[in-house]
């Protein structure tokens, strides 16, 4: 009797399970690596890089967000659940990371002074490539020993004009937030005598676009500055000063810009006043006619650099607002 084949039972699927400690080790990483990048983010938080800190804040706040819905959604579509999880958080919160992290970088890039334009005046001749200039009938204009002389008697004009552009790179997403939209503060410096032949003698006039104008004069006793005020008006401010001989050379240094404008001599600043944006152009030497100008001055060294500063009543409140 021929017997049957040993009848066996199917054998039951294996229970796939959870690996639990797993799943917690996997979940504590994703939640440490989300606190870490949050937590990282606003302790670096920097007014010039970010710009202002409540708008900053809810701006990680809504990046924090969004990282934990798309890190939930992926962990609930596909397994391992904690590694999708942590490669959502990641690829939501690293855009922001790397904007952040290189507008701190960038705000150093953009604390560096550029120098746009310099001379020292070699030679016997105005290099006409660097200089524009104008002389009236009478005036005299000479070079040597590393200085330019001009002689202006009254009723003439003789001025020097430097030749400079500066063209700001465009505002991209990793420059400093509170700078994309600021214009360049310029220090103006230069090494001056001069010998009066009337009662006034410009030095220098810086002009904006938008018409206002510092005339720094030297006068019998002191120097003159013509600025502009904050109501529009435009007045005179003296610093008296013993009547320079012409062998005396003062270095004097002019700021111009958004963050305020100042005038030093000699390394003392001996005025201050309200912001000129848009520096149009700046001549030294005599630009008026009449017959109370005119003198003779040299130069022997002019420097004129730009910066980029932030607005400084921003950053002194961003600083309170971190710190409450």
């Amino acid at each position: 009797m021929a017997t049957s084949p040993a009848q066996t039972e199917p054998a039951e699927p294996a229970s796939a399970g959870v690996d639990l400690g797993a799943f917690l080790a996997g979940s504590g990483g994703v939640g440490l690596l989300l606190i870490v990048s949050v937590a990282a983010r606003l302790m670096t938080y920097n007014p010039v890089a970010d710009g202002s800190h409540d708008i900053y804040v809810r701006s990680v706040a809504i990046a924090a967000v969004s990282a934990i819905i798309v890190a939930a959604l992926l962990a609930w579509q596909f397994t391992p659940a904690y590694v999708w999880a942590a490669a959502g958080l990641i690829l939501t919160l690293l855009p922001g990371d790397a904007w952040h992290y290189a507008r701190l970088w960038s705000v150093g890039q953009f604390a560096q002074e550029e120098v746009v334009f310099e001379s020292t005046f070699a030679g016997t001749a105005l290099d006409p490539v660097r200089w524009e200039h104008e002389l009236g009938s009478g005036t005299a204009l000479a070079v040597a020993d590393g200085a330019v002389r001009v002689e202006t008697p009254a009723g003439s004009v003789g001025w020097l004009e430097p030749r400079f552009e500066v063209e700001r790179p465009p505002p991209r997403p990793w420059h400093p937030a509170a700078l994309r939209e600021r214009q360049p503060d310029y220090t103006i410096a230069w090494e001056t005598r001069f010998r009066l032949a009337g009662q006034f003698y410009i030095l220098i006039e810086a002009l904006n676009r938008d018409g206002r104008l510092l005339l720094l004069q030297a006068r019998p006793g002191d120097w003159h500055l013509t600025h502009p005020t904050a109501d529009g008006q435009t007045v005179g401010t003296e610093f008296p000063d013993p009547a320079p001989t012409p062998s005396e050379w003062h270095q004097i240094t002019l700021k111009f810009g958004p963050s305020g404008t100042s005038l030093a001599i000699d390394g003392r600043e001996v005025w201050s006043g309200i912001p000129l944006e848009f520096l149009k152009r700046v001549r030294f030497g005599e630009t008026r006619s009449d017959d109370l100008h005119g003198g003779e001055m040299e130069i022997r060294r002019v420097q004129i650099s730009w910066i980029i500063n932030p607005d400084p009543e921003l950053v002194a409140a961003e600083d309170r607002a971190s710190k409450e």
